[in-house]
């Protein structure tokens, strides 16, 4: 269920930025090369939205499972890799070609992807705490509205200590 919020969010948050981000960064100020490229950024990163989403989501049922190591050291492992790949696919690198703005964009994502993709072998192979259930998955009202609940309460508090 989790998995599917935050699957729900991430697919939002591309319809929205694809949809909206070039307007909001003009009326954020940007204009001209500045812009296209800030453009180029949130084309690539926000196409792929789901992908961060995704991967917190992750860290955070094992987390809930007491897990707090391994989601951390991928986390942590997904930045370091996210500034090597950013570096490399943004200003390129021996036969890489430099994808500016676009290549940052792409490097974060990849990275990512990587983090999410350990951590949803480790808890789909049977490794962590919990269980998936994909077969007969049935999206409960109640359930769904409980765990955004939770999310939102979290969440807010989060926003006021900023």
């Amino acid at each position: 269920m989790r998995l599917l919020i935050g699957a729900c969010f991430g697919l939002t948050f591309t319809l929205v930025m694809l949809l909206f981000g070039p307007a909001l960064l003009e009326l954020l100020g940007g204009r001209g090369n500045v812009l296209a490229r800030a453009i180029g950024y949130i084309q690539i990163f926000f196409g792929g939205a789901v992908v961060p989403w995704l991967m917190n989501t992750l860290a955070a049922i094992l987390r809930g499972t007491g897990n707090m190591k391994l989601p951390s050291l991928i986390v942590l492992n997904s930045a370091v890799c996210q500034i090597i790949l950013g570096g490399v696919l943004g200003l390129g690198l021996g036969p890489v070609p430099q994808f500016g703005m676009r290549g940052v964009a792409a490097g974060t994502l990849t990275a990512f992807s990587i983090g999410a993709a350990i951590m949803a072998w480790y808890i789909f192979s049977g490794r962590a705490r919990v269980a998936p259930m994909v077969k007969g998955l049935r999206i409960q009202r109640g359930m769904f509205f409980d765990i955004l609940k939770v999310g939102a309460v979290s969440c807010s508090r989060r926003c006021n200590r900023c």
